[in-house]
């Protein structure tokens, strides 16, 4: 019998037990999920699940970082509205990483994904604006934090009022996102005393170098 072509095979059991997951996710809070749970819905076994993920609460911080860290993650995608660039907003998973992104602060509490956040857009920051052993200036930190709190309750809210669907964005949200955007990019900038032209640039080449 030929052997399957690459794009026909079975999705893996670490894809199936994380699609699990998600769809556990839509229906019931984190608390009352189990292994046993995302094993019937992954069609695997316990063995199988503990091969991959250590405990539930690995595979909620793999899923998790897997919407935050990847090259088309939310922070990049504000960083491309902050270079100017349409990108974040063509990207066609975003909005599904916006919708999965309400769900797991409804689902599992925002203060847990909160704090992920916060220190992946941290350290992001410190890459794009600080040259080896400088630090962001306690004044540009303060619009940082300031500025991802909003955002996460933006989402959050756009969330629990169902206007994230998965598929594509209120337009409404793209005006507002963009404005903010070039706002943040100007105090930052000048927070920071780098030139708006040049932190736009730091911007774009930290893009380029992590795609």
């Amino acid at each position: 019998m030929a052997r399957p072509r690459k794009d026909q095979q079975e999705p893996s059991a670490d894809e199936r037990i994380k699609t699990a997951f998600w769809e556990l996710l839509e229906e019931n809070d984190l608390k009352h999920i189990t292994v046993n749970m995302v094993t019937q819905r992954a069609n695997c076994n316990r063995g199988t699940f503990y091969y991959h993920f250590d405990s539930l609460n690995a595979l909620l911080s793999t899923v998790i970082e897997e919407e935050l860290l990847s090259n088309k993650g939310l922070p990049r995608s504000i960083f491309y509205m902050l270079s100017n660039d349409s990108k974040a907003l063509t990207e066609t998973l975003l909005p599904q990483r916006m919708q999965r992104f309400g769900l797991v602060m409804r689902r599992a509490g925002q203060e847990c994904v909160a704090l992920k956040v916060r220190t992946i857009v941290a350290n992001m920051w410190q890459t794009i604006l600080c040259e080896e052993g400088e630090e962001v200036d306690p004044n540009a930190r303060i619009i940082i934090e300031y500025s991802v709190s909003g955002l996460i309750g933006v989402i959050d809210y756009l969330y629990r009022e169902g206007k994230l669907d998965g598929s594509s964005f209120p337009e409404e949200m793209i005006y507002t996102i963009r404005d903010n955007a070039h706002y943040l990019a100007i105090r930052i900038s000048k927070a920071q005393g780098i030139p708006l032209a040049e932190f736009e640039q730091r911007v774009r080449m930290y893009l380029h170098i992590t795609e």
